[in-house]
């Protein structure tokens, strides 16, 4: 992301070659080899401020699925860029994540904690991740003199707090050498369900992970260039791979929000039955309706339940005569709940007399 490291022509950068003989390197490329790049991988591509102007359109067109935008720095740092790459790449129907470049700090362990609570907050107020987003993501480059104990501490932290707040839990980007040095090759936040976006850059088929193979998880999102080429954007980029070809794992689940009212279709007359329609919602799949019908005064308000009335088409009472008629939809899926009210028919009329 910020910081770029070049791979050796062996695949590995230098530190690997450092910790591994030339026998142990070839059997551990092996040992993790997997199908070709193409085979079970969505693509994708990061970005920040550096990259200036993409053609998002062209990104997608060339068989990119996702994008990753950095949204904040440390504890008051904003990408400019970021409010704009997220809506035009939502436009070119790309999935969008968000990332927070951290920056810790502290001395002693409370202000350690709460500088990552800081950092989280204001991650979390500038980037406003929403349903159908990527997952957050803390990207972890630097230390800010921070030992291992006191990283980890401060990386849990920030972690915390983001899924306090959004109720999802972030993923976590490094490079295997900066896990292995700065945070002790700790497997613990891969055992707490954190996933990991891997910045390894080589041409191998599959890339060291650290964290003993992040507690036998593996990567969730592999960076395998800085400097990749991608049509729409002039230069190096950042490209990635999604291990899998649905990224429904890696969104952010959503309760339903109404997009637009219910509707009520039918005769405001007695004896004719109404039925009504839930209007459109956004939110997690699936979604599942209910529905509870209100009899209202002539004017619209003052409106009450219906005994019993719980389904979707209604057929109206002599009782209704008189009164309008709403109905209201309450959507739910497995994150939440949420409700919506029709506007009120026209007020109720008896039956007609028949003509002669």
């Amino acid at each position: 992301m910020t910081r770029r490291r070049r791979a050796t022509s062996s695949g590995f950068p230098p530190w690997q070659r450092r910790v591994f003989a030339p026998g142990a390197i070839a059997l551990l490329g092996l040992a993790l080899a997997a199908p070709g790049f193409g085979a079970g991988y969505a693509t994708g591509i990061d970005v920040s401020h550096w990259n200036r102007a993409v053609n998002w359109a062209r990104v997608a067109t060339a068989g990119h699925r996702f994008v990753f935008a950095k949204a904040t720095e440390g504890a008051s740092g904003s990408d400019f860029t970021y409010a704009g790459y997220r809506a035009s790449a939502n436009a070119a129907r790309l999935k969008v994540g968000a990332y927070h470049f951290a920056r810790p700090a502290g001395k002693g362990r409370a202000a350690v904690l709460a500088n990552a609570v800081v950092q989280a907050d204001h991650f979390v107020t500038v980037a406003q991740p929403r349903g159908g987003d990527l997952l957050p993501v803390l990207d972890l480059e630097t230390t800010g003199g921070l030992r291992a104990p006191a990283l980890i501490a401060w990386t849990s932290a920030w972690l915390r707090e983001v899924e306090r707040r959004l109720r999802v839990k972030p993923i976590v980007y490094a490079s295997p050498r900066f896990w292995n040095r700065a945070l002790s090759n700790t497997t613990a936040f891969a055992a707490s369900g954190y996933g990991l976006w891997l910045a390894h850059w080589t041409r191998a088929p599959a890339p060291f992970v650290p964290a003993f193979n992040w507690a036998s998880f593996g990567w969730t999102f592999w960076q395998w260039t800085s400097c990749g080429r991608v049509v729409g954007i002039r230069g190096c980029v950042d490209v990635d791979r999604f291990k899998g070809l649905t990224l429904s794992p890696v969104l952010v689940r959503a309760a339903p929000t109404d997009v637009s009212p219910p509707t009520i279709a039918g005769s405001a007359q007695l004896g004719q039955t109404l039925t009504a329609a839930p209007g459109s919602w956004q939110g997690t799949l699936p979604i599942s309706f209910a529905y509870l019908w209100q009899r209202c005064d002539a004017d619209g308000a003052n409106c009450s339940a219906i005994p019993d009335a719980t389904a979707q088409a209604y057929t109206i009472t002599p009782l209704d005569v008189g009164s309008t008629l709403a109905v209201v939809v309450s959507a739910r899926n497995r994150i939440g709940s949420a409700s919506a009210t029709s506007l009120p028919t026209p007020v109720v009329v008896g039956q007609t007399a028949p003509t002669r």
